[in-house]
């Protein structure tokens, strides 16, 4: 049985405090699609939004530009510690991050790295998290679980 988001079909960003909940994972990909805009990216970025326990985005939406092409668990500690003193405002409700990159070639070896430092520093660190996507000039995914399997 498919289950209806409600953001599909949207068109158009509602300023953040005016979309509905996040409910699904399917829901995080509609949100990042709109939050994004047209697909186009100078640099390496990650984008961090928080959600509440009703599911609801936060309107301080981080993005770290110009990150490495790599990366490690260990570098992506930083990240969770930050995200440790910021822990009231996602109380009860989760992380969702984002990695873009120019370019359109498909997702690589070094995208699944940063998911899987991501995903490892977060558990590490006992951050809720909804699915890393990945977003590059042609295509927005979600990491499979098949592709957070391996070394960080």
């Amino acid at each position: 049985m498919t289950t209806y988001s409600p953001f599909e079909g949207m068109r158009d960003l509602l300023p953040v405090e005016e979309m509905p909940p996040m409910r699904t994972d399917r829901d995080i990909y509609h949100v990042w699609r709109l939050l994004m805009g047209p697909i186009a990216f100078g640099c390496r970025r990650l984008w961090v939004a928080l959600t509440d326990m009703d599911g609801r985005v936060c309107p301080d939406l981080p993005q770290i530009e110009d990150i490495p092409p790599r990366t490690s668990a260990a570098e992506c500690a930083g990240l969770m510690t930050m995200l440790d003193h910021v822990r009231p405002l996602f109380a009860g409700g989760a992380v969702a991050l984002l990695y873009s990159r120019s370019g359109r070639r498909p997702m690589d070896d070094d995208d699944r790295r940063w998911a899987r430092s991501l995903t490892r520093a977060a558990q590490h660190a006992e951050i809720p998290l909804w699915p890393v996507h990945l977003a590059n000039d042609a295509e927005l995914l979600v990491f499979a679980p098949d592709d957070l399997v391996g070394a960080p």
